[in-house]
Formats: structure tokens, C-alpha cells, sequence
């Protein structure tokens, strides 16, 4: 298997379960998630605690945001995708 298509795999796995990324950052972290209603918050301001942010809307805004995450931004999700 690829690189590319280990981390596709690894971020449908992300997206088929976005609790147990949401998990996986609090234990690396030590720091739990935010949750964003409406989902064009500013995750800036949840990003500078350290916190990840998780939309609220729906299931499939809360796995775009958390791939967003992940894809954007040095975190746990994205340490964990490597």
C-alpha cells in the first residue's frame, strides 16, 4: 500500500469515527474538544487553548471539520495520520 493510500485510509477511518479521534486528541493532549455552533465560528480562538474544535450542525459537518483539522492543523488527529 502507498503512503497516500495509508493516510486516505487512515482518514476514513477519522471520518467514520470522528469520537474516537476526538478521544485519541484528548489523550495525547490532555485536552478535551469545543463544540461550534455555527460551524463558521472562528476556530482560531479554539485552536490558540489547544482545543479542538467540532462542529455541531451535523455528522457530516463535524467529519469535514475534523478532516479540515486535521488537515490544517498540528494536532493529534494529524501526528496520528502520519
Amino acid at each position: 500500500m502507498s503512503k497516500v493510500e495509508t493516510i486516505l485510509s487512515q482518514l476514513k477511518d477519522i471520518a467514520a469515527n470522528p469520537k474516537k479521534a476526538m478521544d485519541d486528541f484528548k489523550a495525547e493532549t490532555g485536552k478535551g474538544a469545543v463544540g461550534v455552533m455555527p460551524i463558521y465560528a472562528p476556530e482560531e480562538m479554539i485552536h490558540a487553548t489547544g482545543f479542538l474544535p467540532m462542529g455541531l450542525c451535523s455528522a457530516v459537518s463535524a467529519r469535514f471539520r475534523l478532516l479540515h483539522h486535521a488537515a490544517d492543523h498540528g494536532t493529534a488527529v494529524r501526528r496520528r495520520i502520519r
